[in-house]
């Protein structure tokens, strides 16, 4: 059990960057209009998801308190506290969360820049964001500072990408 603890944690680094590669890759070929190559990637996406995602056990044998992969509820929040940039095509923001679970988004536009505020919660695999205009996106778990999907009502699943900014 030990052993397989400690391969997990050594690969799980790999594996998240696998994954954000899969993603890339999905995202450019679905630009490209390749939907059966979007699809098999997608597929493996699942798989590598799948492999993050099953629960480690605690040195007694018990499944150890985590929402999503090895993540625990604590370690999802203190990763994401703080501000964040957020990218998609040629979309780009700043997403600041606050302890109190309030949300402010700062995006650059052809007019100049536009503030955004809302509220967040962390839900079973996402941290759900509701901004005050009704939309919603989510940070999908585990979080990840290097690199963490977005889901977007407005732009679609896995459709921007965050990275904690330094």
């Amino acid at each position: 059990m030990e052993y397989e603890r400690d391969v997990k944690a050594v690969t799980k680094p790999i594996m998240q960057k696998y994954s954000a590669k899969l993603e890339n890759m999905k995202r450019d070929l679905g630009g490209k209009g390749d939907a059966v190559g979007a699809s098999a990637v997608q597929q493996e996406i699942d798989n590598v998801t799948a492999a993050l995602s099953e629960k480690p056990k605690s040195p007694t044998g018990d499944t150890a308190p985590t929402i999503t992969g090895q993540q625990s509820k604590d370690d999802a929040v203190t990763t994401l506290l703080g501000s964040w940039n957020v990218a998609g095509g040629s979309w780009r923001g700043v997403f600041t969360f606050e302890k109190n679970g309030k949300v402010t988004q700062q995006t650059q536009t052809v007019r100049g820049i536009a503030n955004g505020a809302g509220k967040w919660q962390l839900k079973k695999d996402r941290v759900l964001i509701t901004w005050s205009d009704g939309h919603m996106d989510a940070f999908l778990l585990p979080i990840d500072q290097t690199s963490t999907s977005v889901d977007s009502q407005n732009m679609g699943p896995k459709s921007l990408t965050a990275t904690k900014a330094q």
